[in-house]
């Protein structure tokens, strides 16, 4: 399993790799609560500690301490970030993801993590459409724009079921957890969970059209899975609704090796 891989609990525990500026030296030393997705927060979550939030913000961003990246959405800045700083667009969209989603939803729901097209770049096997991140929860939720960073978050809605015939139960190897196999990105600001390759390939090819990657599938997928452990990819397929996409990918592979080889 690919070093970068964790434990969910492990991931989500994870500091920013960069100091940013304290919570408190926002909004001052009696407010009690960190909001849940910090560094990145909402004028609300000023409002509910503090009179004059529009006032707040105003001195905390003409002290370079935040940057705002859409009406009511703001962000802390690194303590030596230069003037021009803008945080990575795919950092934020998992960050408001676990602000609406929280970082430990109810089993069987997945926490939020970055997928399809978004993890294929990341993995360097796509190129990303420009300006479009896309960001897996457990409900329905809203694309947001985020003017500051000409981008806009696109959430897919993904609820944890355990599907599948006896035969993938009784051929496939065994997971040690069912749902998503997911991947922590390091980032400036948070730890993003991503899927992996293998993840990322099936969820591809389970549903193309989600990601308008009807012609590119099939190319992505060969470059996700370049020089994979084949029987593993089945192996991420068991225990959630990816039975028939890893099948597909059996059809590209050339009789015996899909079914005898690893």
């Amino acid at each position: 399993m690919h070093e970068m891989r964790k434990r969910w609990g492990e991931i989500l525990g994870c500091a920013p790799l960069a100091r940013v500026a304290d919570w408190h030296s926002i909004v001052g030393p009696r407010a009690e609560l960190t909001p849940l997705a910090y560094p990145l927060f909402a004028t609300a979550d000023v409002r509910a500690v503090r009179e004059g939030a529009d006032r707040v913000l105003r001195d905390a961003r003409s002290r370079g301490l935040i940057v705002t990246v859409a009406r009511g959405l703001h962000v802390a800045v690194p303590l030596d970030a230069g003037p021009e700083w803008r945080p990575r667009v795919v950092e934020v969209a998992w960050l408001i993801a676990v602000a609406r989603h929280g970082r430990h939803p109810a089993p069987p729901a997945a926490p939020p993590y970055l997928c399809g097209i978004t993890a294929a770049s990341l993995h360097r096997a796509a190129n990303a459409a420009r300006g479009i991140v896309h960001v897996t929860v457990p409900r329905q939720t809203r694309s947001l724009e985020l003017p500051a960073l000409r981008a806009s978050v696109v959430f897919h809605q993904r609820f944890e079921r355990c599907l599948g015939s006896p035969w993938w139960y009784s051929q496939v190897p065994d997971r040690e957890d069912a749902g998503p196999e997911l991947e922590d990105l390091p980032g400036q600001l948070c730890r993003p969970l991503m899927t992996s390759r293998n993840q990322t390939a099936l969820d591809l090819l389970h549903s193309p059209a989600r990601m308008d990657v009807w012609g590119e599938t099939r190319p992505i997928v060969r470059r996700l899975l370049l020089g994979g452990d084949y029987r593993a990819f089945l192996a991420v397929a068991k225990n959630q609704r990816r039975h028939s996409a890893a099948e597909r990918r059996s059809y590209e592979r050339p009789w015996p090796d899909a079914w005898f080889t690893a």
